[in-house]
């Protein structure tokens, strides 16, 4: 044997073990697949449903969503702003006519002419109206969940259309997640089981019965009118097709995107997603069981009967009174988008100059 043979086949034997360490290094450093971009800030505190599980939103859907919430985030910073303006008696009077009309909050304009203080009940109206915005800030910076129906604290779904619900034969009890059936009394006491099957929604609970105008045809949950849907009992909202493909086609994601504001044109035209998402965001956290002191109680779909848009908000307000305004979402929507525009006067429900309302007042108080 040649003196260098084992030395030769020693370097072989390196070489040999360093090739397969540096193939191995190099799988394990293969190129990864490019990471998605940073967290949306929707994704704090909502589980947007893909498109691949049932009910779920398309990339597209997902990013018009992500737009208006950081929209949505804006008209909610900017309703606590003027509370606290509210409060000091430093609003201007377009912002106070707004919480006039909406919640029977009287402007500081208001008062001033009847050499009047804020109330302090008012001032209470005003907090509880803050704390409500509050409770949407810290819910959507992840700062605490909410539990659904089974006494789970979850991320709160979004699903972009009704399919996700599930019907059955019968209710399943949230709790046990056996099935209900219905009971009838029976003279001289005890029960008897009705046999009778009803239709539930999910493996949750039992869908409470809701307008029904709004949900039309029954056998969906989004029917053919209305926009979205929040469910307390299952930690969802659902965001309706007819956002996306209604009657005069997709709705503004943003109030940015609209057209700027002329006068004579009616507040409600401004519809848009991140107003809806308001509205329902003010259901979701507008509850008595969150806060000990918050008197807003907001109603949901599966929980009482709402009204919508400018002037049915105004009657509400001018019949019922600041503590049944506030009960209603589409106040704090509305409320919302007058203050986005905050540079016209909204408060009879359309477009005006700060320069109308004033030349009205004057004309009032001196009559020709």
């Amino acid at each position: 044997m040649h003196p260098l043979t084992p030395c030769l086949f020693f370097i072989k034997i390196t070489l040999l073990i360093l090739i397969l360490a540096s193939i191995a290094q190099a799988q394990t450093n293969a190129p990864q697949p490019p990471q998605s971009g940073p967290p949306r800030p929707i994704d704090t505190a909502f589980d947007v449903q893909p498109e691949s599980i049932a009910g779920g939103c398309t990339p597209k859907q997902q990013n018009d969503l992500s737009t208006a919430f950081d929209e949505m985030i804006e008209m909610k910073n900017l309703i606590s702003i003027a509370t606290g303006h509210m409060s000091d008696g430093q609003e201007s009077p377009a912002t106070g006519w707004m919480f006039n009309y909406l919640f029977a909050i009287p402007s500081s304009q208001e008062n001033q002419d009847y050499g009047e203080d804020r109330d302090s009940t008012h001032v209470d109206y005003l907090l509880s109206i803050w704390t409500l915005m509050d409770l949407i800030g810290r819910h959507s910076s992840g700062e605490f969940l909410l539990y659904d129906g089974r006494g789970q604290a979850t991320k709160t779904r979004i699903y972009c259309s009704s399919d996700w619900i599930m019907r059955t034969s019968h209710a399943i009890d949230a709790r046990t997640d056996e099935v209900i059936r219905p009971r009838r009394a029976l003279n001289g006491g005890g029960e008897l089981f009705v046999t009778t099957p009803f239709r539930s929604v999910t493996k949750i609970a039992a869908l409470k019965q809701t307008v029904p105008p709004l949900l039309e045809p029954r056998d969906t949950i989004c029917g053919a009118n209305n926009n979205a849907v929040t469910h307390l009992h299952f930690n969802t909202i659902t965001f309706c097709p007819r956002m996306w493909t209604g009657p005069e086609g997709e709705m503004k994601i943003t109030l940015a995107s609209s057209d700027p504001p002329e006068v004579g044109v009616l507040l409600d035209k401004y519809q848009s997603f991140s107003e809806t998402f308001l509205h329902e965001y003010a259901h979701l956290v507008g509850r008595m069981d969150l806060q000990e002191n918050l008197m807003v109680n907001v109603e949901s779909a599966d929980r009482g009967r709402e009204v919508y848009g400018f002037y049915a908000c105004n009657s509400l307000a001018e019949n019922g009174g600041a503590q049944l305004a506030m009960k209603n979402a589409d106040s704090y929507a509305v409320l919302g988008v007058a203050l986005f525009f905050s540079g016209y006067d909204w408060r009879d429900g359309t477009c005006q100059t700060a320069e109308y309302w004033e030349a009205w007042r004057a004309q009032e108080e001196n009559p020709a």
